[in-house]
């Protein structure tokens, strides 16, 4: 009893160390945090149904898996293909509803964003030149869009509201593009309006927007913030603007030009919480003052190898961000003041999910695993393989970022392997 005592006093103390320590530790390479309990025990995981999701092995997924009404949709690419198709399931039964790929070519279906954008009963795929709405319902097309010759579309777009943003660039010099517009329109009908422009200014550096995120100033404005993420073909080098677009006076509100110099930055849309936005460098988080444009804080991580944030996994939950990097680490920060509470090494990501938060804990997938973090100190929970992991049948491998879904009432979780849709009982 008296080494135990002295043993929780000892990790309370170390706990209290690292969340009041102003510089994060580079944690070693390739070594995960331990599990609290039985990780990658594939019989902790009680399966209520596993279905095949079209009868062919090694498939992968870009899209992430939701859940609509008493549904599970998702998208998943079979080897050797280049068209992800939609998938519904009945979220009860396993049962499959409808698949939908109506693609204006099959080379347009490779590589979709990581999200679709639903309103109501439509849901939007915003990708390369095309946009797709379709009925989640019936999993047949409502519309669908491509833009016209001498008019691209960045490889992402946004959904706010009923409001499609798809941002274009009119084709400019061979490597260049010299107009960028910020497009948008109605999910119901595809009725297009450029409703901010900008051009390739005289230091030779290109335009490029990013999708947009909508954030409300203190004075009630609708502003939409989003970044021109671009290349100077003239002199070389990447350079990030963060730009404020005020939706009310058709304005911009604030810029902020060459924010994440030397590095690049994210390609996910901008967080907003409140009066703050949050925007993600190579290495650096940005806090925002969404109503000046003001920079509240910054957080750089030690290590650029553990710390990338070009396509780091992140979500808001109440007074905290959770970012989880493309390398080792994942971390918490205060968000009204970028102290970290935690930071943690898990595992080499790569490509990886989205986070999920579900009564004080974090879900994603990477490296062919489930992830259970606890939120309030960054412990693995568990790390969970597929249950179909060891079938001698058919491979029931996770394929790194296709993510998962929870639904907390039904105390169920939802994601799919290489070639099953599964439904297992939410762990406690």
């Amino acid at each position: 009893m008296k080494q135990l005592f002295s043993t929780s006093l000892l990790l309370i103390f170390a706990i209290f160390s690292i969340a009041c320590s102003s510089m994060e530790p580079i944690p070693p390479k390739n070594n995960p945090s331990p599990c609290l309990f039985d990780c990658d025990d594939l019989s902790k995981l009680e399966v209520i149904w596993s279905k095949p999701i079209n009868g062919k092995d090694y498939n992968y997924s870009n899209l992430q898996p939701f859940i609509y009404n008493s549904s599970i949709i998702f998208g998943a690419t079979s080897e050797g293909s280049n068209n992800e198709t939609i998938y519904s399931f009945d979220a009860n039964t396993g049962n499959s509803q409808w698949n939908w790929n109506d693609y204006f070519s099959s080379a347009s279906a490779s590589n979709l964003t990581s999200k679709i954008g639903v309103y109501n009963n439509l849901g939007v795929i915003s990708y390369n030149y095309r946009d797709y709405v379709l009925n989640l319902e019936t999993g047949l097309t409502v519309w669908r869009y491509e833009t016209p010759a001498g008019i691209s579309s960045m490889p992402r777009g946004s959904l706010i509201g009923n409001w499609i943003y798809h941002p274009q660039d009119v084709e400019g010099s061979p490597g260049s593009d010299s107009i960028a517009h910020m497009a948008r329109s109605t999910i119901e009908n595809p009725n297009w309006e450029i409703i901010y422009t900008l051009r390739r200014d005289s230091t030779g550096a290109d335009v490029n927007f990013e999708p947009p995120s909508l954030a409300i100033a203190t004075n009630g404005d609708s502003i939409l913030i989003f970044q021109n993420r671009s290349y100077n073909f003239v002199k070389g080098g990447d350079r990030q603007d963060l730009i404020a677009f005020n939706l009310k006076t058709k304005s911009v509100l604030w810029k902020i030009v060459n924010i994440a110099k030397p590095n690049t930055s994210s390609v996910h849309p901008i967080l907003v919480k409140g009066n703050t936005a949050i925007f993600f460098g190579g290495y650096t988080v940005y806090a925002i003052n969404i109503s000046n444009g003001s920079i509240i804080w910054t957080y750089t991580g030690t290590n650029p190898d553990l710390n990338s944030l070009l396509d780091a996994s992140c979500i808001i939950v109440d007074d905290k961000l959770y970012v989880k990097t493309e390398g080792e680490q994942m971390y918490c920060l205060y968000l009204n003041s970028g102290i970290r509470v935690w930071g943690k090494a898990i595992e080499w990501s790569g490509q990886h999910s989205n986070l999920i938060y579900n009564n004080g804990k974090i879900y994603f997938t990477v490296s062919q695993k489930i992830y259970c973090i606890n939120a309030l100190n960054g412990d693995v929970i568990f790390r969970y393989r597929s249950p179909n992991a060891n079938r001698t049948d058919q491979s029931g491998r996770f394929q790194g970022f296709g993510g998962l879904a929870i639904d907390p009432i039904a105390k169920r979780m939802y994601f799919a392997d290489s070639y099953y849709i599964n439904c297992v009982k939410l762990p406690d």
